[in-house]
């Protein structure tokens, strides 16, 4: 792991990625509204993430930074385009499915390159760090752009929400509530608990959880700007 900072560059027909060292890749991708990733990146991934063995053989891999990544890291979530509500929980595909919109779902299961796949879910007690977004303001050429359909394939752009470490994992959010969360896990037969460790750690939250309808990731969020801003007025005295 490299505490070298990610040094991408979004462009309409750029590769997004960034090479093991933190450079942004200098091939191209093809035609404006294709997958932004050249033959190799599509091939193995992103070289920012990489995919690892969560020390808790239960859990299976994981997904953590190779690099350092800023507030504003873009990567997408891709694969197939399938209908939605085609498989089921005896399906191997089915618990990486990300719904695309009503009608359409992306199976990334068929390509070791589409890694955001091997993201985990926050636990109970802790922090999202990816989420859903569209390329900001700052890159004029993409501004507003928030998925891609390149038949057969799908995409949905997902950005980094706070600064991440080399080494932390990056979670990502499977159901938009935490009852909803919970029965998702219950439903394939998991517990939902806490996926970070000494390895690989993961943010926690201060909060006590509770089962609400609140958007779980924005209530850690908020609690996460909380922390950093007692970090930054620093220790009080009496």
């Amino acid at each position: 792991m490299s505490a070298t900072e990610a040094q991408q560059a979004i462009s309409e027909s750029g590769c997004w990625a960034v090479t093991a060292e933190g450079k942004a890749c200098e091939e191209r991708c093809g035609l404006p509204g294709k997958l932004p990733y050249c033959s190799k990146h599509l091939r193995v991934g992103d070289e920012a993430f990489v995919k690892v063995l969560h020390p808790d053989p239960s859990i299976g891999h994981i997904l953590v930074a190779r690099v350092s990544l800023p507030v504003g890291y873009y990567a997408v979530f891709w694969g197939h385009c399938v209908p939605s509500r085609t498989s089921t929980r005896r399906e191997k595909s089915h618990d990486y499915l990300m719904e695309f919109d009503d009608d359409r779902n992306i199976d990334p299961t068929a390509f070791p390159g589409s890694v955001l796949q091997f993201a985990a879910c926050p636990g109970p007690d802790e922090l999202d760090n990816l989420v859903y977004g569209a390329i900001s303001s700052d890159h004029s050429s993409c501004t507003g752009l928030s998925d891609f359909v390149d038949p057969p394939h799908v995409g949905i752009v997902m950005v980094t929400r706070r600064p991440v470490s080399p080494g932390e994992q990056l979670l990502l959010a499977y159901e938009t509530n935490e009852s909803k969360t919970a029965q998702w896990f219950q439903q394939a037969g998991l517990q939902w608990r806490n996926v970070g460790c000494e390895k690989y750690p993961a943010l926690r939250h201060v909060l006590v959880s509770t089962v609400t309808e609140e958007l779980f990731e924005e209530r850690r969020w908020a609690d996460y700007c909380a922390k950093a801003s007692e970090s930054d007025a620093g220790p009080t005295t009496s």
